[in-house]
């Protein structure tokens, strides 16, 4: 029995995903990563009343990903045309073990698709404002699939969620500049 399901997405339509704690608060901006999971790579980000320019930031290119990885806690981060950025925490042990599908190395040419989700969190049904694909080029593809295998590896709850504080109480900036951004293609 499979424990997949099937969701559609639809923009100006409640956002049918699961969230995790963070994304769940009211009125927030937020990011997180869902990488690898039921064979998907999704980042889903939450802004609060999303306006005009906001979402045509989340349509143009380009966009810049970058991370940071202190073990064993992921943060990926992306900055939108308008200069937008976002800090999207990587937790393997939130997801469904049995839906998570790493591979244990990937080709030298391959590169990771994301789906962008963009959706807004200043009411309960979280509308959804954008959707977008965007490819991370093959040398950030291999360096965080390398970060997402170490995060396995002795995962340690309290060592993650000290990790974690430390590196989103960086200033923002500081934070995206550290995370060597690169230019996703499209």
């Amino acid at each position: 029995m499979s424990n997949k399901q099937t969701f559609i997405l639809t923009v100006g339509q409640p956002y049918p995903m699961p969230l995790n704690k963070q994304m769940n608060k009211l009125g927030i901006d937020a990011g997180s990563a869902n990488l690898f999971f039921d064979n998907t790579n999704v980042i889903q980000i939450g802004v609060n009343k999303p306006t005009k320019k906001d979402i045509r930031a989340f349509r143009e290119k380009p966009i810049y990903a970058g991370f940071i990885y202190r073990h064993p806690c992921l943060v990926l981060y992306f900055r939108f045309a308008s200069g937008i950025t976002f800090e999207c925490p990587y937790d393997h042990s939130i997801l469904p073990s049995e839906l998570l599908n790493v591979p244990d190395k990937m080709d030298q040419e391959s590169r990771l698709v994301l789906q962008f989700h963009f959706f807004d969190t200043s009411t309960t049904d979280r509308k959804v404002v954008w959707l977008r694909e965007a490819t991370l080029n093959k040398h950030l593809t291999t360096e965080i699939l390398d970060a997402v295998m170490m995060q396995r590896v002795n995962f340690q709850r309290d060592a993650f969620e000290l990790a974690m504080t430390q590196i989103v109480n960086l200033d923002l900036e500081q934070a995206y500049e550290m995370s060597n951004p690169r230019i996703m293609g499209v």
